[in-house]
């Protein structure tokens, strides 16, 4: 099957992921914690945006394919399981903080695994919902915690409470919203906690 335009927008996402996998190997001079926190904070702030357009470009191109669907869950593996882990072992690379960050991807991993997509949409009290929370919606929850973290000082404990949270919700048959409150709260508070990792990472 030939490249088409919603898959290069999934591969997008996916580099997004690699290009933070690879800030937070670097321990360079540039590469302090706070530049690298900032940089995934930025790439998985694309990644989510890529993963909301490839879809959209899907349908509305008619372009919809098993192929699509398993590129898109290997990037959001990538995207939104195993960067997210990443950023919390180099933020704080404590023996709690591996096998908290190993359990966060393994509920990434298990709730990519658990349904087929076919399966995915359920009714709820707000309209179309997902069973359990997307990976997406787990990678942005850790991310504003880690913002909350650098903005007020806080240890690395709740950070890693709310990735242990996500964890829980992401495999679970909790049904969430597509629209509205499952996806307006972090389109205004990751772009929000991105800007804060930046204002840190630089100094302003």
């Amino acid at each position: 099957m030939s490249l088409n335009a919603p898959n290069a927008v999934t591969l997008a996402s996916a580099a997004c992921a690699l290009a933070g996998l690879s800030v937070l190997s670097t321990h360079d001079t540039w590469a302090t914690v706070p530049a690298a926190t900032a940089v995934v904070g930025v790439c998985v702030g694309l990644s989510l945006i890529f993963d909301r357009l490839d879809g959209m470009l899907a349908r509305r191109l008619g372009l919809s394919s098993p192929m699509g669907e398993r590129l898109d869950t290997l990037a959001d593996l990538l995207a939104f399981g195993v960067l997210p882990a990443c950023l919390l072992v180099r933020r704080s690379p404590t023996a709690t903080t591996y096998v908290i960050a190993g359990v966060y991807a393994l509920g990434a991993v298990w709730r990519l695994a658990r349904y087929e997509p076919a399966e995915l949409a359920v009714k709820g009290r707000w309209g179309e919902c997902f069973r359990g929370f997307p990976t997406p919606a787990g990678a942005a929850g850790v991310v504003v915690a880690v913002g909350v973290v650098d903005t007020f000082a806080l240890p690395h404990a709740v950070e890693l409470t709310g990735a242990l949270a996500m964890a829980a919700l992401m495999p679970s048959s909790v049904a969430y919203p597509k629209r509205g409150i499952g996806a307006v709260p972090w389109a205004v508070l990751v772009p929000v906690s991105v800007v804060s990792m930046l204002v840190r990472a630089l100094g302003v």
